[in-house]
């Protein structure tokens, strides 16, 4: 606490009892006492002679003072003020509860907002082109639209006809445009039928590591019979098939555009010529292929 020099005991009236301390003729040499007290600092005026009251008290216009208020905390929203020493928490609480709890009531309506941006993945609330090379990568190797399958040698499954991949793509093929080995153009072949059958089929394709295997003409008829989609019960054979190429290492089968909004899965056994285990499943949940409000195979 800080002394009251040429004032009696009884004299520093409800000024000592609130933590207000005044020093006659030097206001500005005050000290900030008790870590967290409040200081109420009169700053004169030149030329304006200060005013004493009967009980000895000092007193100035209210725009002449300044509240220094040292608080360990912030208060709390609904406690109107934080942790504060002894009897200053009544002072600091009044004025500021009602700024405090405004705040906290602004930061209350946003968060279910702030929570709902902070839990969409990235391509719902950024633009393709603003995706970055490990988001592009995402896209199209682990996502709701693909997945890996197998490990030795593992493959890539996905949805190759579903608008997060369609975009994934052709933004890495203006990135890696000009580089030693960029991604291939589409092939003209399946651009052409997709013209005339995107409504009523897509195209689901595997990534090959190698065209070692392929060619055979028993082995590709396998997997034109063995591999088919399933709905719950429903089997469906694929359409038909574009094999891979050289400069394109991925086949493409054709499956029937029949998986519904409220379906819970769609499962495909694939026989996969070449492969060492050949035998493959990949199952995709539906509910999670909605990309842009719109279920996207």
């Amino acid at each position: 606490m800080i002394g009251l020099p040429d004032l009696q005991e009884d004299a520093a009236c409800e000024s000592l009892k609130n933590g207000i301390h005044q020093l006659p003729g030097n206001a500005l040499s005050a000290e900030v006492g008790c870590h967290r007290k409040v200081q109420n600092l009169a700053l004169p005026r030149p030329g304006v002679a200060e005013d004493r009251e009967p009980d000895g008290c000092i007193t100035h216009s209210r725009d002449q003072k300044v509240m220094v208020q040292i608080v360990r905390d912030l208060p709390v929203c609904r406690l109107r003020a934080g942790v504060l020493d002894g009897g200053d928490g009544g002072q600091i609480a009044r004025p500021a509860a009602p700024d405090y709890w405004h705040i906290c009531s602004m930061l209350h309506a946003l968060a279910p907002l702030l929570f709902f941006f902070l839990a969409q993945p990235f391509w719902e609330t950024k633009a393709p082109e603003k995706w970055t090379d490990a988001e592009i990568a995402e896209i199209r190797t682990n996502s709701p639209w693909a997945q890996p399958s197998g490990s030795t040698p593992q493959v890539t499954v996905y949805l190759e006809t579903a608008a997060p991949i369609e975009h994934a793509e052709a933004e890495l093929r203006l990135r890696t445009k000009g580089n030693l080995h960029p991604l291939p153009e589409p092939d003209p072949d399946v651009v052409e039928y997709l013209r005339d059958h995107r409504d009523d089929s897509f195209i689901l394709a595997v990534s090959y590591p190698s065209l070692a295997g392929l060619g055979n003409a028993e082995e590709s008829k396998r997997m034109e019979e063995e591999s088919v989609m399933m709905i719950g019960r429903k089997e469906y054979k694929i359409l038909g098939h574009f094999p891979p190429l050289p400069s394109d290492r991925v086949l493409r089968l054709i499956f029937p555009r029949v998986v519904k909004a409220t379906d819970k899965t769609v499962l495909f056994r694939l026989y996969l010529q070449g492969l060492n285990f050949p035998e493959r499943e990949v199952e995709f949940r539906v509910k999670d292929l909605t990309y842009q409000g719109k279920m996207e195979m």
